[in-house]
């Protein structure tokens, strides 16, 4: 069987959705040696991000793909010829977009959320138009959805008409790049690198409207009001869409001087710092999954999030979940968090031992069925 796999986001997308495309390549080089793999990637792609085994064959684009746009283009004109020029049998869309011209082969793609759907205006118009767009050509003509999460799949069969056999729930893994750092030396390298306090709460994600930062901004205002908290709120992350109103919350609450923003970092600074960190906290508003909360818990960091979207069944019972809206209750939380150490220690080893449910290779596993299942049919 040759699979085909869109890789294109990975030259521009350094978030969740990004991982994802990188890990369930890497894992399925992993478990399957026995089916040909053709990824469809541009030269602006990093080189040791996607697998180099033998049966894994990279296809660069001529297209010059510079930009959101220009993928697009690419993705919706040039990728179904490629398609049928690569005579793949299954072809996989894991970062929610799918070609409107017909292609041969059978399909599936990875829905990861429907946050342009659930919060509208957590979106721009454009992306809401173009996203509402694939979703619907995808439903019609897909042989199978894989969501990341139960929730996903509960807010397609509300919202559109589609059979319940035809998504598939598959979890997403942790990358064991994640985990706790003994090496004092090396953390403090990184401290003494990204300027960062000996104190300080953490939160990770793209800055865009959903991940709700706004709110946590207003807690931690709070925070240093009531208590004049030695803590500074470290925020990791790119910038995203409609992000203008976070520096003009921070600039409003006089907190430049106490929130330190250090834009996109790679993973190998990134687990340090969520080693450094005395909690994590991340309340978006919604989440098709949520990498961060479990790459916390894995650095033994206790996390705070939200009781929304996906985040509840991702977490468990191995982090402090609140209302994303309450900011008051969010503000007690972390307060509370911050002066309970043994909270903190029953969150950490809860939290190691959620981590263990997540795994690449089984997620790979799982998505190599669906591959078999539908190229059977075609």
């Amino acid at each position: 069987m040759r699979v085909a796999i869109n890789c294109q986001l990975l030259s521009m997308h350094r978030s969740g959705v990004g991982r994802y495309i990188r890990d369930i390549a890497n894992a399925l080089a992993r478990i399957d040696s026995d089916n040909e793999y053709v990824l469809f990637t541009n030269s602006r792609v990093k080189n040791g991000i996607l697998p180099v085994e033998k049966n894994f064959r990279m296809k660069l684009t001529r297209f010059l793909i510079h930009s959101a746009g220009s993928r697009i283009i690419w993705e919706q004109l040039f990728l179904p010829l490629n398609l049928r020029q690569e005579r793949v049998d299954v072809v996989h869309f894991p970062g929610q977009s799918y070609p409107l011209l017909p292609f041969r082969c059978a399909s599936v793609i990875t829905v990861h959320d429907l946050t342009y759907d659930v919060y509208p205006e957590t979106y721009t118009l454009s992306k809401r138009i173009y996203k509402n767009t694939v979703m619907h050509m995808a439903i019609a003509r897909a042989d199978k959805i894989i969501v990341d999460a139960k929730i996903t799949k509960e807010d397609i069969l509300h919202r559109y008409d589609i059979a319940e056999g035809k998504i598939v729930v598959i979890n997403c893994g942790l990358n064991d790049i994640f985990k706790q750092i003994k090496d004092s030396k090396s953390l403090e390298n990184t401290r003494e690198k990204f300027g960062l306090p000996q104190h300080f709460i953490l939160h990770v994600g793209t800055l865009s409207p959903g991940k709700n930062l706004v709110s946590l901004l207003n807690a931690y205002a709070i925070l240093k009001r009531k208590k004049n908290s030695l803590h500074k709120l470290v925020v990791v992350g790119p910038t995203g869409w409609l992000y203008d109103s976070i520096f003009e919350r921070v600039s409003h609450l006089r907190l430049k001087d106490d929130v330190i923003f250090l834009g996109y970092v790679e993973d190998v600074d990134l687990v340090h710092i969520y080693n450094l960190a005395d909690i994590f906290v991340l309340v978006s508003l919604y989440e098709g999954f949520g990498f961060p909360p479990l790459e916390a818990m894995a650095c033994g960091t206790p996390v705070i999030t939200s009781n929304a979207g996906s985040l509840p069944e991702v977490v468990g019972e191995a982090a402090l979940m609140v209302n994303p809206l309450d900011v008051e209750g969010l503000a007690k939380v972390v307060e509370k968090s911050l002066m309970d150490s043994a909270l903190r220690d029953e969150l950490i080893e809860k939290g190691f031992a959620r981590t263990k449910l997540f795994s690449w290779e089984e997620t790979a596993r799982k998505t190599l069925a669906v591959y078999k299942e539908i190229g059977k049919k075609r």
